[in-house]
């Protein structure tokens, strides 16, 4: 028998197929992990520069978010799986930033900056959703992959 013939008779490893999906998974979160560091990071440090409690509570639930993302993506052993924990973590930070607008209000100043981050957390919100869709639980997007 012609051995092109065999070589493609011949199926590929069973596990190619969960492969594919544990890499995307593992993309998925490292790009939440990523956004929501990065949102921690540029935010958070403010929390030093204020001096009353009220302004202090946006700043640090970031820095949080950033630390919870961060220690979930590392030490929890589930990054190959999908997770809607980076969901749960973005409403957080948008709830997070909606609390600064409200006790910050009279800060005209802090008040330009939690708009921004208002914005920011609503794409990375919209970001971390749409990926998480795109990240199918049973590997429907690679269907033409063979098994």
């Amino acid at each position: 028998m012609n051995s092109t013939v065999e070589q493609a008779a011949t199926p590929e490893p069973a596990g190619h197929r969960s492969e594919l999906l544990a890499v995307g998974n593992r993309w998925y979160n490292l790009l939440a992990t990523s956004v929501l560091c990065l949102g921690g990071l540029t935010f958070g440090p403010v929390i030093f520069q204020e001096h009353d409690l009220s302004d202090k509570v946006d700043d640090g639930g970031f820095l949080v978010i950033a630390v919870l993302a961060l220690g979930w993506y590392l030490w929890s052993g589930n990054r190959f799986k999908r997770s809607p924990v980076f969901i749960l973590l973005g409403a957080l930070a948008l709830v997070v930033q909606f609390l600064g607008l409200v006790l910050e209000r009279d800060d005209p100043k802090a008040f330009g900056d939690n708009i921004g981050g208002l914005f920011f957390f609503a794409l990375v919100m919209g970001l971390i959703a749409f990926q998480y869709r795109r990240t199918t639980v049973h590997g429907s997007s690679l269907a033409g992959c063979p098994t």
